[in-house]
């Protein structure tokens, strides 16, 4: 929670309307009320994120990368087209396909990378490494973008990278 407050550069709670920080004189955190139905999003959907990567392991250690990550990619067709069908087809610009379609072919590199690791490694060992995305995005977004990282976002990327580090090689030999 730490590491993405600081990576984020912003205010996580708020109180009365005005923004505040985590700690120092008069920090009193706003009441939340959460209902049962949010609650039980919240859990379906931690559960979901965790069935999700137990079963990329399982598939990785019976289908090979590239069909996998055809199959990953083409599974989320169905979604994109019901989506499209309730929504209607939006208004794209045609600027927008280039960086779009140069998006889809990362994900699709990503995929691949990942399902070798997947395949080669725990998954206590790789899921790790899951959490240096915003640290590339943030990083891309220098020369891309010409964003620069706060010092307390970049301190958020220093500890990520620690933490990612200390993972590893507290893991001991990987094995699938």
């Amino acid at each position: 929670f730490i590491i993405v407050a600081l990576c984020s550069g912003n205010d996580i709670r708020r109180s009365e309307g005005k923004a505040k920080t985590f700690s120092g004189p008069g920090y009193d955190p706003a009441p939340m009320s959460v209902t049962l139905g949010a609650l039980l999003l919240v859990v379906a959907c931690s559960l979901a994120w965790g069935g999700c990567d137990l079963s990329r392991k399982f598939l990785a250690g019976k289908i090979r990368p590239t069909p996998l990550a055809v199959l990953v990619t083409v599974a989320a067709v169905p979604i994109f087209l019901a989506w499209l069908l309730i929504d209607g087809m939006p208004e794209v610009h045609p600027s927008y396909w280039t960086p779009a379609l140069a998006s889809v072919a990362l994900n699709v590199g990503a995929n691949l990378a990942f399902f070798a690791a997947l395949r080669s490694a725990a998954l206590s060992v790789v899921i790790p490494l899951l959490s240096l995305t915003p640290v590339f995005t943030t990083l891309l977004a220098i020369p891309m973008l010409g964003q620069q990282p706060t010092g307390l976002q970049g301190l958020g990327i220093v500890l990520v990278v620690a933490g990612v580090f200390a993972l590893h090689f507290s893991a001991g030999p990987a094995g699938p």
